[in-house]
């Protein structure tokens, strides 16, 4: 930001998402847990600002959620969780 002369501004990322294939897939919720260490970890070293996941819950045919539509939790959502504290 400093070389765009915005030193003293926080970049957003917004509407992060990693869509699941197929519901109750372990492997595949495990990457989707993976990737927002990842993500917040670079995101957070270069501007810390806001970060915003696209759905805290999935909706019939579309697993992109922390949360299951049965409520319960992924583990993405405890990756979220400590990501954002």
């Amino acid at each position: 930001m400093a070389r765009y002369g915005a030193a003293d501004k926080k970049s957003s990322v917004t509407e992060v998402s990693y869509p699941l294939a197929e519901v109750n897939n372990v492997a595949e919720e495990e990457k989707q847990a993976d990737l927002i260490m990842k993500i917040c970890s670079r995101a957070f070293s270069a501007a810390p600002g806001p970060f915003f996941w696209f759905s805290l819950k999935d909706y019939p045919n579309n697993y992109y959620g922390l949360i299951r539509e049965d409520d319960t939790k992924r583990p993405s959502f405890t990756a979220y969780q400590v990501m954002a504290s």
